[in-house]
């Protein structure tokens, strides 16, 4: 066999392996964006998660105040019934304000706790196909290293 002949299987065969190495970097490179794309949704999930947390404090503030209302409430009545018309009038307008602030309020948080909810909602199921696209990822790079695997084979048996 000529020189050049062999000298050209010889860089074929090299060559070949490496496309192999040029696949695989192509397949880890992939995997390690979905693995990047995978952390950073898990700490928009954790956001969520910290927000959703600020908001349910919130609520119980509002809670809190709200029953802080319905004693002062009570503590007007309890004053307006002692008091003449005008100031029975004045407790009654006094409480009717409260109760609105209240409820503007936790409607607010209501709307707030219900967005948060909705955001955690889609990054899970994003960060679960996220996974899922990983999973397949890894099983394609175990496709590719079993392909690598068997032209190394291949080159050894030429080789010997």
């Amino acid at each position: 066999m000529s020189k050049f002949i062999k000298t050209a299987e010889d860089i074929k065969v090299v060559a070949k392996k490496f496309q192999g190495f040029m696949e695989l970097a192509s397949a880890l490179e992939e995997v390690g964006k979905l693995e990047q794309t995978a952390k950073e949704m898990a700490m928009l999930k954790d956001k969520a998660k910290e927000d959703l947390e600020k908001v349910n404090a919130e609520v119980l503030s509002a809670k809190a105040k709200l029953d802080e209302a319905e004693l002062a409430v009570k503590f007007s009545e309890q004053k307006a019934s002692k008091l003449v018309e005008a100031a029975n009038n004045k407790a009654s307008s006094i409480i009717e304000s409260a109760l609105n602030k209240a409820k503007d309020i936790d409607a607010d948080l209501e709307k707030k706790k219900e967005a948060l909810d909705e955001k955690f909602y889609s990054a899970g199921k994003e960060l679960s196909a996220i996974e899922q696209a990983v999973l397949a990822k890894k099983q394609e790079l175990e496709s590719v290293k079993k392909e690598i695997d068997l032209v190394k084979q291949k080159v050894a048996s030429f080789l010997k």
